[in-house]
């Protein structure tokens, strides 16, 4: 039986650096707290953000940004829609918890997804390539209209994390728009998706 502490520990929040993941005893009574990225973003998302220690998260998420899923945010070393999407939703939790030089670094991060996003993920017909890690055309046309959206890129009431002008945006809005009503929407993730970008 492992020694619990507050209701965070208990659900697996490691205290030291806020982030959730596997636990494993080995044979010499050790534990040994593995963290993970995705499951500390399902933990936090399923909560509402009412988690402890988000700056400790943050600083963690961001050690561990050029680390492959399931401890960082990358795929055979490079970023994923779906990854970035996670991302960005704790770090919108988390911003009014964070120092000046932490949120800077968070900055560093969003604005690189960001540039990858639009120059390796998105193409020039406004669909998203589809990676390992999309289960569907659909999934990849989600999330990555899931990550623009939530990072601000279409409307800056959203931009949390910076004041910066993205002229373009709306060019890019309309072509991704018009590549989801080209495919006739035939599935909820492609639905969500045209929601996302259209604000409907």
């Amino acid at each position: 039986m492992l020694p619990v502490g507050t209701v965070n520990e208990r659900i697996g929040q490691n205290p030291e650096t806020g982030c959730w993941g596997q636990w494993v005893l080995d044979r010499y009574g050790r534990v040994w707290k593995m963290d993970d990225t995705g499951i500390t973003f399902h933990v936090i998302s399923d909560l509402h953000g009412q988690v402890q220690h988000f700056d400790r998260i943050t600083k963690r998420l961001i050690e561990l940004d050029k680390l492959d899923y399931p401890a960082g945010p990358r795929m055979s070393g490079h970023y994923e829609n779906h990854l970035n999407w996670d991302l960005v939703t704790i770090f919108r939790f988390a911003w009014p918890s964070l120092d000046q030089a932490t949120r800077a670094h968070v900055r560093d991060e969003i604005q690189q997804m960001l540039d990858w996003c639009l120059s390796q993920s998105l193409q020039a017909d406004g669909s998203f390539k589809t990676s390992e890690i999309d289960d569907t055309l659909g999934d990849a046309q989600m999330y990555g209209a899931w990550f623009l959206r939530d990072a601000g890129y279409f409307e800056p009431k959203r931009r949390f994390w910076t004041r910066k002008d993205y002229p373009e945006s709306e060019a890019v809005r309309d072509r991704i728009r018009a590549r989801l009503v080209a495919t006739g929407l035939g599935g909820p993730s492609l639905r969500q998706a045209y929601e996302a970008v259209t604000g409907k």
